[in-house]
């Protein structure tokens, strides 16, 4: 079900790039690690390449979840100011759109309209 509305790969890409911190791989391990003179020293700071992208997947659930909480809560300023946010950052406000509309369910959809 959440392929068939994440056309994008978004989520599923998300899910990658939000993952690559905690689970271990040989990269989540050796980014610890750094050769010193003679030896392997730790690194307290590790470089983390994914975040830009990181910073982007956050901001996008955030606005999805304020967009639930303002069409939950019947909020048309909360979604004035969204659509305005979401223009500015250039981020999207809302999936439901990749959702056809024989499969969206009512509450949320019928509101989207």
């Amino acid at each position: 079900m959440l392929r068939e509305l994440d056309h994008g790969k978004f989520l599923e890409t998300s899910y990658h790039i939000l993952s690559q911190h905690v689970h271990v791989t040989h990269a989540a391990v050796a980014q610890f690690l750094e050769q010193g003179t003679d030896e392997l020293h730790i690194k307290y700071e590790p470089k983390y390449s994914y975040q830009h992208q990181a910073t982007y997947v956050v901001a996008i659930s955030c606005m999805l979840a304020r967009w639930v909480v303002a069409k939950l809560t019947d909020d048309p300023q909360l979604l004035e100011l969204l659509d305005k946010t979401s223009d500015n950052l250039t981020l999207p406000m809302t999936l439901i759109d990749n959702v056809e509309q024989k499969k969206r369910r009512k509450g949320l959809s019928e509101a989207a309209q």
